[in-house]
Formats: C-alpha cells, structure tokens, sequence
C-alpha cells in the first residue's frame, strides 16, 4: 500500500496541530516528484488523509498509529518514511517542539539506527538553517 507513506508525512505535518503552508507546499511537491507517492491515486490519497484524521479525531495517540503503521514497511521504507517526515516538519524552517517529539517518537517506535538519524540531521541542518 503506497499511501502508507502518505500517512506518515501526513501525521507529520499536523503534528504540531496545525499544517504550514511550507508544509503543505512541501507535502504536494513530494507528492507530485517521489516514486512512492506519485503511485497514490486522488483516491486513495483522500482515503489515507480521512483514516488519519478519523484517528486523530476519535482520540487516537500519535504512537498507537505508528505502532498500526510499522508493520506495512520494511525497516528501509521506515528509514525513508522518517527522512521524509523531518523533511516536511523543516519546511517551514522551524522544527517546533510538538514535532520533535513526534520525530522521537518514529525513531524511537521504529528504532531507527542512530546513524541515519545523524545523517537525516545533518542534511536538514545544512539545507534549513542560516548560521
């Protein structure tokens, strides 16, 4: 199921309660340029945004619909799902403490390996920083 990814970059976005427009602009040009989303029709895109937001709305946490969502991806798409996922909390050149914790929360549930998480880090400081 492509829309897995969707999923995640989505829970991202609204991890802080509310979706920037740098996110939303960053989510619809990965939409429109990864193999793994371009795969995704209209459909299953809007079916994948309701489950999200039905979970949420219902009062679901955050980690149980990771947990629910691990066992769909390979230990390398979860690598990638969380690359992307810090790519969407970036776009807006503020990574907000909601969305660290949510960020924790996928290498954490996923046990991303340290040093992909160094390497995700690293790019994101050089690409979204000013120092």
């Amino acid at each position: 199921m492509k829309a897995k990814f969707l999923k995640i970059v989505m829970l991202a976005a609204v991890s802080d309660g509310e979706i920037q427009p740098a996110e939303l602009e960053m989510l619809n040009q990965i939409k429109r340029q990864h193999p793994e989303f371009r795969s995704v029709s209209d459909d299953d895109g809007r079916e994948a945004m309701a489950d999200i937001y039905n979970k949420l709305s219902a009062g679901m946490e955050t980690k149980h619909i990771i947990e629910q969502l691990s066992s769909e991806f390979s230990n390398k798409e979860k690598q990638s799902a969380f690359a992307l996922a810090k790519e969407i909390c970036a776009a807006d050149f503020d990574i907000k403490p909601a969305e660290t914790d949510f960020l924790k929360l996928l290498e954490e549930e996923w046990k991303i390996p340290k040093s992909v998480i160094s390497a995700v880090d690293q790019s994101i400081s050089l690409r979204y920083t000013s120092d």
